[in-house]
């Protein structure tokens, strides 16, 4: 689980690879950030391409806590959630 401080920036990543396991591009890929008591920090905010099939969102650290984050990829196959992890932000020294 990656540890962050407040006012650090987190750069959080997802990869998606079709049923071949080759790097794909979907339609849209979007990322939530989420309390652990499910308050929604961020909501289907796109992510951004780094390569193929390669994605990162920026994401400024905020208040100290434990969050989940989950990233969803629609391409022809449909709406599919490739990614679910946790991080946390420590409070500033």
């Amino acid at each position: 689980m990656k540890i962050y401080q407040v006012g650090e920036t987190g750069r959080l990543h997802a990869s998606v690879v079709d049923i071949d396991k080759a790097k794909a591009d979907p339609s849209t890929i979007k990322i939530n950030i989420e309390t652990l008591n499910r308050t929604a920090v961020i909501t289907d905010t796109a992510m951004t391409k780094d390569v193929a099939g390669e994605y990162y969102y920026d994401h400024v650290c905020g208040a100290a806590g434990e969050y989940r984050y989950n990233v969803v990829a629609v391409g022809a196959g449909g709406r599919v959630t490739i990614k679910k992890s946790r991080f946390i932000i420590n409070a500033a020294a």
